[in-house]
């Protein structure tokens, strides 16, 4: 794992598909803290939180989800980008979204469509997108967010084409506690190579491109697994047209307009 800051041209690196993980930071390790604060007010045992009943997860998730929406969380946002280097005004800012994946994986038919092997640029996304990924407990390549590094710039066959944001945001939007009858893109062909994960303990941080091909895989721990994803993307790059090469992406519309920070 490297150190901080980021390399001074991490971002360009990370647009030609090089990704980095760092080990802990104090500003990763203060979001994590917050962040399971507002998971263990409603779940008390969070690596137990898959024993409720159903609706009651679900329910318990979505609350504590609205909770990451609190202005502090703003603050540990703009925080994480200072202490990678990085000027906060300069990006548009996603609120800080958590995930809850129990045993066996997502547990309705929403759940999964979302975890699916996808790219985030086929959700309107913009190539200049940085994601940001955090573990909230202990991962392992089996249980942490897996990317396919071969098909960065290889067109992989997929449904983005049935893909408008503007009719997402009406029918379901990111996160939402019911979703209704959205689309999620997803790949229509199975990968043509092996996914990557990592080792990595809470705190650590994952930065992947948009156009990287990634997805959630089978959850076989005994616990419920915990992160945050934080998506950034440069106002300068996204407004002169720069970013990943966007090779396989036919969706319309554009997700960073309620990118709120």
């Amino acid at each position: 794992m490297r150190r901080w800051p980021l390399p001074r041209d991490a971002v360009e690196r990370a647009y030609t598909g090089e990704t980095f993980l760092l080990s802990p930071h104090p500003a990763a390790l203060a979001l994590c803290s917050a962040a399971m604060d507002a998971v263990r007010s409603v779940f008390p045992d969070p690596l137990q939180a898959h024993n409720a009943p159903l609706h009651d997860f679900l329910d318990g998730l979505h609350a504590a989800r609205g909770l990451l929406r609190h202005p502090r969380f703003r603050a540990h946002a703009r925080g994480l980008l200072r202490a990678l280097g990085e000027v906060p005004d300069d990006w548009f800012i996603d609120v800080v979204r958590l995930r809850g994946v129990p045993p066996g994986g997502p547990t309705s038919k929403a759940a999964r469509a979302a975890w699916a092997v996808h790219r985030d640029t086929w959700y309107a996304n913009p190539p200049a997108q940085l994601n940001l990924w955090l573990p909230l407990v202990p991962v392992t390549p089996a249980t942490s967010v897996q990317i396919y590094p071969e098909l960065f710039g290889v067109p992989v066959r997929n449904s983005s084409a049935d893909f408008d944001y503007d009719d997402f945001r009406r029918t379901a939007g990111f996160q939402a506690a019911r979703p209704g009858l959205a689309h999620y893109p997803e790949a229509l062909e199975a990968p043509r190579s092996e996914p990557v994960g990592f080792t990595a303990p809470p705190g650590a941080l994952f930065v992947f491109s948009a156009q990287h091909l990634h997805g959630t895989p089978e959850h076989r721990a005994p616990h419920t697994r915990w992160s945050l994803d934080l998506r950034i993307v440069n106002r300068r790059h996204h407004r002169g047209g720069l970013g990943a090469p966007c090779i396989d992406s036919l969706c319309r519309g554009s997700a960073v307009q309620d990118y709120p920070w």
